[in-house]
């Protein structure tokens, strides 16, 4: 073979590479812009309803038009307010990538332990799993993993030492440095708080089912956390009915943990619904009282309060 073949052989498969690569690439290209294009039919064309709205702003996140997703999520939750926590992910979501780290970090935080409407998730929950989806599809920002780092404890301790964490469906407070757990709360429910005092020596749970819940009080020793001795009869809201009301069906209702007092006392909220079934009107009452501790960590009932009643049709 000549010198003359092989330098035409050799430009011959380099121009075939070329356009091999060319072909490759356009195929690419086409295939980014279908799925860009099969991702924006998805969203609805004239969104009417919350939901609408909400699967919008989902939708552009993942065409990276955060812009248009935080206008989505605030349209969403003018027409949604009950599905107010999952809105908040998108809008979060957002700000997020369209570096408004304070305003996202805001919303991330305050909502953090929220629980979704007809889901066991929490917001923490579904913001990491829509992280991992939006990391999928290529969209990621370095501000991500500060989110991920805020969002890794669930109701901190003020020291940083102490969280929730629920596995296997069991609720545990651990030591956030070792892992090791230092109380198991038990079977998790349909929701939990913890609300600590300031200097986390003291902290209320509270972990609710869809009718009934319960409280527990913890003290530091030294060394562990001792559950206090609460009473059995805490105090229930008294409904205000109207007159001529009838059969009515309890829905249910329990104590949560607000706050610690400077005096030390625990001020808790007891709520109470109940349906009048001939009128279909709905009672809810909420009651604020609080527990006082003496040496041996014994709670007694103080500051019972007036059952404030609002009636819904």
């Amino acid at each position: 073979m000549n010198l003359r073949w092989m330098s035409a052989l050799l430009a011959m498969t380099t121009a075939l590479s070329i356009c091999f690569a060319a072909n490759l690439l356009a195929e690419e290209a086409a295939d980014s812009n279908a799925a860009v294009e099969d991702t924006k039919k998805a969203g609805k064309l004239d969104p009417k309803t919350g939901e609408d709205y909400l699967e919008l702003a989902w939708n552009q996140l993942l065409n990276r038009q955060p812009r248009e997703a935080i206008a989505a999520s605030l349209k969403a939750l003018k027409l949604s307010p009950a599905n107010a926590v999952l809105i908040k992910t998108n809008l979060a979501h957002g700000y997020l990538l369209d570096n408004q780290f304070d305003k996202a970090k805001a919303i991330y935080l305050e909502n953090r332990d929220a629980v979704l409407l007809n889901d066991q998730r929490t917001f923490n929950e579904v913001v990491l799993d829509d992280f991992s989806e939006l990391e999928k599809a290529g969209i990621t920002h370095p501000d991500m993993e500060k989110i991920k780092a805020l969002l890794k404890f669930k109701f901190p301790s003020p020291d940083g030492r102490f969280s929730l964490r629920t596995k296997d469906g069991e609720v545990q407070l651990i030591e956030n440095d070792s892992d090791q757990v230092i109380v198991d709360l038990g079977e998790r429910w349909r929701w939990q708080v913890l609300v600590w005092s300031p200097d986390s020596k003291r902290v209320a749970y509270a972990n609710r089912g869809d009718k009934w819940g319960e409280v527990k009080v913890y003290f530091w020793n030294g060394s562990a956390f001792e559950e206090a001795t609460i009473p059995d009869d805490l105090p229930i809201p008294h409904l205000k009915f109207r007159k001529g009301t009838g059969s009515v069906k309890n829905y249910g209702g329990a104590a949560t943990p607000v706050r610690w007092l400077k005096s030390g006392d625990l001020e808790l909220s007891r709520d109470l619904m109940m349906l009048d079934r001939d009128s279909g009107a709905t009672y809810t009452g909420e009651l604020r009282f609080t527990l006082a501790f003496d040496a041996q960590h014994h709670a007694s009932v103080k500051n019972v309060g007036k059952t404030k009643t609002e009636v819904s049709e």
